[in-house]
């Protein structure tokens, strides 16, 4: 029977045969599932922490600003040179000017019924105009920094880049780890569905026997068992779907609370289905490619 004459009803028998003997070695297809499940909830924690990650970087250089406080008493319009200077640079999005004045404003809207303690503070104002940077690519912060450290009349400059500079840190050393993690585990599972698979062809070379011998071309024989590699992945990537983002789902509902109106991490709506893809194509690309090997190995039909 050639592979172009396969019907409906061959299709109903391949999954069936899969079935059939991913259950004959239940045992060492429940270990193959475990151990996928391992691996891919492994790559889906490096998934939604990386994801997030970038994208709480994304939000912080939407946001984020060096701030360059002037000397005291310098004037408006030189300000607006050392503004002028800075936007030369192509790494500044934009630069906004706070007056001593705006800037004792804000600090005692800032403090609200608590700030008595600044009354009296206008004929003698300590704080110092400024201004902030704000940039493409919070990479470039201290380079910005720098910059405006070396303008006259510039007295210091804020740069807290440090907290995203850690968190891109950490995503890069996560990633590391996981992929060694990954490979160890997809090896491992690899060397247990080529073992079941190859156990399911031994039991079956009566069966596989008899279809050569009433004609039954390669594909035909082969099949059920690259299914059976292919429902192993399936099933595994199923369940890491449902531990991963099920896990996920809860964590979020306990730390969203903690991010301010100006950042949030991503709703569990939004990663769900990349996730699941994600976890489906490693599925069955493992299933596919563990079943290969003892295939080509066992049945050189």
């Amino acid at each position: 029977m050639g592979l172009k004459r396969i019907g409906f009803s061959n299709i109903i028998y391949f999954i069936k045969s899969g079935l059939e003997g991913a259950k004959f070695n239940s045992a060492m297809t429940a270990a193959s599932i475990a151990i996928m499940v391992a691996g891919l909830c492994i790559f889906g924690v490096y998934s939604v922490i990386s994801q997030n990650i970038n994208f709480l970087v994304r939000q912080m250089n939407a946001g984020y600003v060096v701030t360059a406080f002037l000397e005291k008493g310098t004037p408006p319009e030189r300000a607006y040179e050392i503004s002028e200077e800075l936007k030369k640079n192509e790494n500044v999005r934009d630069v906004s000017y706070t007056s001593e004045e705006d800037a004792l404003k804000e600090c005692i809207e800032m403090f609200g019924e608590e700030a008595a303690f600044l009354e009296g503070l206008e004929a003698e104002n300590p704080l110092r105009s400024s201004l902030d940077i704000t940039m493409y690519n919070i990479a470039a912060s201290q380079n910005i920094a720098d910059l405006a450290e070396g303008i006259t009349d510039v007295a210091s400059v804020k740069n807290d880049s440090q907290t995203a500079e850690k968190m891109v840190a950490f995503t890069n050393g996560l990633q590391k780890y996981s992929i060694v993690l990954m490979a160890v585990f997809a090896a491992l599972d690899i060397f247990i569905i080529s073992n079941t698979i190859r156990i399911t062809i031994i039991s079956r070379k009566d069966e596989i026997y008899i279809m050569r011998y009433l004609g039954a071309s390669n594909s035909y024989i082969k099949i059920p068992f690259i299914v059976e590699g292919i429902l192993i992945g399936l099933i595994g990537a199923i369940i890491t779907s449902v531990l991963v983002l099920g896990c996920y789902t809860v964590l979020y509902s306990n730390i969203s609370t903690y991010f301010n109106g100006m950042m949030r991490i991503y709703y569990p709506t939004e990663i769900a289905f990349d996730l699941c893809i994600k976890f489906i194509t490693i599925g069955l690309g493992m299933g596919i490619a563990s079943t290969a090997i003892p295939v080509a190995k066992y049945l050189k039909v």
